[in-house]
């Protein structure tokens, strides 16, 4: 059992929920999925969709309908925390599973906010808190060596995450007389909350820090050398902290771990302080779960995972959907669709399996229809290249009208997808999202309305297990650059053309310029030779 701060520690960290990559608005999300759901309670007059979770806290909004953020309720122990934090999760996750918990800045400025109880008098608090704060923020840099550096300077743009930003709170209590008083250290970011580990270390180590500054505050003139002056040093602290391990910041970093070391409850939590005290283990850790709550958790079970059998169940999946307000989800699957008949149809099929059988969808997809003779079907990936319709290419004009086809739809894709850029938790940086596909359906699938083949398609796309056919081969081609009647071109080309051709054809040596130039313009007005 861990050894109890004679104060209580709070937070309330933000998050948002994102899906294929799109931030999801959280408020209308939590009033729509957990509303009436047994053991969360709504609080009255509450305009954010707050809900109490048993006595663990509160999950909701921070005012901005788009964030969400979670109020576990305070203790005095970084155990204690964890496991309310972890009630919280696990009983909202039940009903959030198609949805991914993220908590790096790319989608919105989200802090960590932490919370320190005050017990002094409300003179005495505001007399002291920003010695206390001054102190804190001196070690703080431990913890924002070790976040994402990208996400750090987002925020900062965004005018959050200083190390001179804090709030002092008085709040009146339930019985009306007594007040409590809680300093809010406002500068981490909430990547201490992608894993209990990080978390329940994050706490301990401020806490032994906290501990410190309020019950042995003449320690600290031992260590004046590393204790903010003025904004301008917080300032200049930041910069190197942001700067990756510049000889200045190696410099006050092991300052730091040899001013902890000393601390009078450093052995309670040496485990926990040591942790943070290497910032590239917890990047490391935060990198493996991808900035994302849910696997850092674990909340994601191995029995969540969709069979394809429970997505080709109709008459199940109809049964699940008379419990569900469909209304409330239109559009919450993110699939771009052109105007060809019955695509529409099978976006909505897809929106409907994918709620009734919470199959959260990691990639986003655009679908469009195919002309009419075109024998099978196309998918190729946002980078431009074709998984699955080669057997439609037989001819070098064919192949071109394939390239063509790819090309206008990617362009299609970049300019309509706003979240073609993504942020690869494995490196930190910005890239190209890869995680786009694009389906062109046969037009017999859908006057059909053969559903199960796209599902089929996109559960492969999702499980990794599509079976990517191999790439046109250019020498087995036909070659029809020549051709001079349409009867001669490849049956992908024609039909991709809508039966207006432009034939290449030799002009011969024998006709003259103006003859020849009439040939071409009979041959592209009328699509025939004359």
């Amino acid at each position: 059992m861990q050894k109890k701060f004679n104060f209580k520690l709070g937070a309330d960290p933000e998050f948002t929920f994102v899906m294929q990559d799109r931030r999801i608005h959280c408020n209308h999300l939590l009033g729509k999925m957990l509303s009436g759901k047994p053991g969360f309670v709504r609080k009255s007059n509450d305009s954010d969709n707050a809900f109490m979770v048993g006595d663990a806290g509160e999950i909701g909004c921070d005012g901005h309908d788009s964030t969400g953020e979670l109020r576990p309720r305070p203790v005095e122990t970084p155990e204690g925390m964890v496991n309310n934090l972890r009630t919280i999760f696990e009983k909202s996750y039940e009903h959030l599973k198609l949805f991914d918990m993220m908590t790096l800045s790319t989608y919105a400025s989200i802090g960590g906010h932490i919370h320190f109880e005050m017990n002094g008098t409300d003179e005495e608090n505001k007399n002291s808190v920003n010695s206390i704060h001054k102190k804190l923020s001196s070690f703080a840099l431990p913890i924002i060596m070790s976040e994402n550096k990208i996400s750090l300077r987002l925020r900062q743009k965004n005018g959050y995450g200083s190390l001179d930003d804090f709030r002092y709170d008085k709040k009146i209590q339930s019985d009306r007389k007594t007040h409590k008083a809680t300093y809010e250290f406002r500068t981490p970011s909430a990547e201490w909350l992608i894993t209990p580990k990080i978390c329940e270390a994050t706490f301990a180590y401020l806490g032994v820090v906290y501990n410190e500054i309020i019950n042995n505050p003449e320690n600290f003139k031992k260590f004046n050398n590393i204790i903010l002056k003025n904004n301008d040093h917080a300032r200049a602290l930041m910069a190197f902290a942001v700067s990756d391990y510049s000889i200045i910041t190696k410099a006050i970093f092991g300052e730091i771990k040899k001013a902890v070391r000393t601390f009078s409850m450093y052995n309670d939590y040496k485990q926990q302080c040591e942790y943070i005290l290497n910032p590239g283990k917890v990047m490391k850790d935060k990198k493996a779960a991808e900035y994302n709550i849910v696997v850092g958790w674990g909340l994601r079970k191995k029995s969540d995972k969709v069979k394809l059998e429970s997505l080709l169940d109709n008459k199940a999946i109809n049964e699940k959907l008379k419990n569900i307000d469909m209304d409330g989800f239109c559009g919450l699957i993110n699939i771009m669709i052109n105007n060809d008949i019955n695509i529409k149809d099978f976006a909505d099929e897809l929106n409907k399996t994918s709620i009734a059988n919470n199959w959260q969808l990691k990639n986003s997809y655009y679908l469009f229809g195919l002309r009419k003779g075109v024998e099978h079907a196309i998918v190729c990936n946002s980078e431009g290249k074709l998984l699955a319709g080669e057997e439609n290419v037989k001819t070098t004009l064919d192949n071109r009208a394939m390239e063509g086809l790819i090309a206008r739809t990617i362009e299609k894709v970049r300019n309509s997808f706003p979240e073609a850029k993504v942020l690869d938790p494995s490196t930190g940086e910005i890239i190209n999202n890869k995680k786009i596909f694009c389906i062109g359906l046969t037009y017999d699938t859908r006057i059909a309305r053969d559903y199960g083949a796209l599902i089929k398609m996109i559960y492969e796309l999702e499980n990794e297990t599509f079976d990517a056919h191999p790439e046109v081969d250019l020498k087995q081609l036909v070659d029809d650059t020549g051709a001079t009647t349409e009867a001669k071109l490849g049956d992908f080309y024609r039909l991709i053309n809508n039966g207006e051709r432009k034939f290449h054809v030799e002009v011969s040596a024998e006709l003259s310029d103006s003859d020849g130039a009439r040939i071409i313009r009979e041959i592209e007005e009328e699509g025939s030779l004359t």
